[in-house]
């Protein structure tokens, strides 16, 4: 059970894409949280695919941060109260094309910038960073490059 991995690893924080949850399953989520531990979710209200769900430790003083709705990608952005201001931001990408992508990640990327000393994502944007003539591949190769984001651990199918 998740309550249990997290326990036995230790962990601080875990950051879930595609929980294919609605407002009611979220409810359940909580009672899979365990003690000390809080959740945020950005439950789909209709449709299906895509969702988000974020557990941490209390420890960690977590707030949500409002921020624009986008069309492209689902996005839940979290305030961590630290010694720098950082924002922890859960980013779910549809498969499915949509030619807004880069240009309204660029926009959630510059409002968290400027509010934020440091900024951590964590994705799954759906691209195959292996394909490297698939042409989202190089816009988003060319995007990381101009902003320097260091990806942790390296691209695959991000």
């Amino acid at each position: 059970m998740l309550s249990d991995i997290i326990t036995e690893e230790k962990l601080d924080l875990v950051c879930l894409t595609e929980t294919w949850h609605n407002e009611s399953v979220g409810l359940l989520f909580n009672k899979l949280t365990p003690a000390g531990y809080g959740l945020f979710d950005l439950p789909r209200s209709s449709g299906k695919g895509g969702n988000i769900i974020v557990l941490y430790n209390h420890q960690l003083n977590m707030s949500p941060v409002d921020v624009p709705q986008f069309n492209s990608f689902d996005c839940l952005v979290l305030s961590v109260s630290a010694s720098l201001s950082t924002a922890i931001a859960t980013v779910y990408r549809s498969p499915k094309i949509n030619k807004d992508f880069l240009s309204e990640f660029a926009d959630m990327l510059t409002l968290l910038c400027l509010k934020f000393e440091r900024t951590l994502i964590f994705n799954d944007f759906n691209i195959h960073m292996d394909i490297k003539d698939s042409t989202i591949t190089k816009y988003f190769y060319i995007f990381i490059g101009v902003l320097r984001i260091e990806p942790a651990g390296g691209l695959s199918y991000s």
